[in-house]
């Protein structure tokens, strides 16, 4: 039944919960749907004049309504636009407690300015389907930046982000978990060959660790033999470890612990690690336990909430120029394949020393915070992968002394 009250609405209702109208304010026909069971109300424009059209629109939606709610499927659905926002502010939020790499956030933060909000604009977060990274790869080589294709880095990088969206939005309960699928690289860039990752030898190793010390007696004053000093255990705890450089800021002495295993009667050095991925314990070869307590007993601020690699209070000394001038100096920058090497190839030497111990690869995935896949593509040519099931190379017969 039509009906004109004295604001000039016209209203119509369709059916027990459904109604159309408009008012003065616009030419446009809106619904207004009763969700069963939540006394709540969707209202959307029909963006049409017409009644007829407007009658036939609002029972589309209708139908559709009650097949998601059929189907226990979220209703009240969140734009991708607001969730790339709330997902912003939070992890503002998390860089200012430190628990958040800040040139992480400006990447995904220009990634959703420059392209991810344009192109999921009035979209809803379950509107991502498994085709989605392909559209997007297409629609990306029509609106990049620059004229030049963008990389297959750049691409991944703005990929994750959506992923990190969409993960937050299932936390927080704005979509149902499962629903969307996670978006992985087009096929033509996911077929582009790896190349193995440049790395030291063990027999390297050895040497860099003697350099280093060398390193540090020419420095040419006390700021920077300070500077080459937090080097030289940086190097060695992410070798150790095989943490990555991104988590290097942002650990503290809090993250570091010694953990007793009544399975093995040893004690076991674990690091809390939080820098591109999902954070987590991980647990360090026996040698990083002295190693931590001699830099302990020199560092100059060790308390809880210190950074583990300080050479002034909250500050990290930017160790990848200084590594680098010392590996340029003893001429170690250059694998045998002339790929440069970094603070990252560290990280690289761990994983494939792990591998040659024998240790299984799924084990060594989750302690280092990747997938089995980044494994076997980057290391896959490593033989001997089904030894012991160990991540630390050497078992003790008595029971060590607390390492941390």
């Amino acid at each position: 039944m039509e009906v004109e009250d004295n604001s000039l609405k016209e209203i119509k209702e369709i059916e027990d919960g459904l109604l159309i109208w408009r008012d003065s304010k616009s030419p446009y026909w809106q619904m207004r749907a009763y969700v069963t069971g939540t006394r709540r109300y969707i209202r959307q424009s029909l963006k049409t004049t017409d009644l007829h059209a407007a009658v036939v629109e609002a029972r589309k939606r209708w139908m559709r309504l009650q097949v998601r709610i059929e189907d226990n499927l979220p209703v009240f659905e969140m734009r991708i636009e607001k969730a790339c926002d709330l997902w912003l502010s939070e992890k503002e939020d998390l860089v200012k407690k430190g628990a958040y790499k800040a040139s992480v956030l400006r990447v995904s933060k220009g990634a959703i300015k420059r392209y991810l909000k344009y192109y999921f604009k009035g979209r809803s977060l379950s509107s991502i389907d498994h085709s989605e990274a392909e559209r997007y790869w297409t629609w990306r080589l029509n609106n990049a930046k620059r004229s030049a294709q963008p990389s297959k880095v750049t691409i991944g990088a703005e990929l994750n982000t959506i992923n990190q969206i969409v993960e937050w939005a299932e936390i927080k309960g704005h979509l149902k978990r499962g629903v969307v699928s996670r978006l992985k690289k087009p096929k033509a860039l996911a077929k582009t060959k790896v190349n193995r990752r440049a790395a030291f030898s063990r027999e390297e190793m050895k040497t860099l660790f003697t350099v280093l010390k060398l390193w540090q007696q020419e420095a040419r004053n006390d700021r920077d033999r300070m500077v080459r000093t937090v080097l030289y255990y940086a190097v060695k705890l992410v070798y150790y470890s095989g943490m990555r450089t991104n988590d290097m800021p942002l650990l503290r002495w809090q993250d570091v612990k010694a953990t007793w295993s009544d399975k093995d009667s040893q004690w076991y050095v674990q690091f809390f690690l939080r820098g591109k991925v999902e954070s987590r314990w991980v647990v360090a070869q026996h040698d990083a336990g002295p190693l931590l307590i001699e830099w302990r007993n020199i560092c100059p601020h060790t308390e809880p909430d210190d950074l583990v690699f300080a050479y002034k209070k909250g500050e990290m000394p930017l160790l990848e120029q200084s590594f680098r001038n010392c590996l340029k100096k003893f001429e170690l920058w250059l694998d045998g394949d002339g790929a440069p090497r970094s603070l990252y190839s560290l990280r690289h030497t761990a994983a494939t020393e792990a591998l040659d111990r024998g240790v299984p690869i799924e084990d060594l995935a989750r302690n280092m915070r990747t997938s089995v896949q980044v494994i076997m593509d980057h290391y896959g040519h490593i033989a001997n992968l089904d030894k012991a099931s160990v991540l630390t190379y050497r078992q003790r017969d008595d029971a060590p002394e607390r390492p941390v």
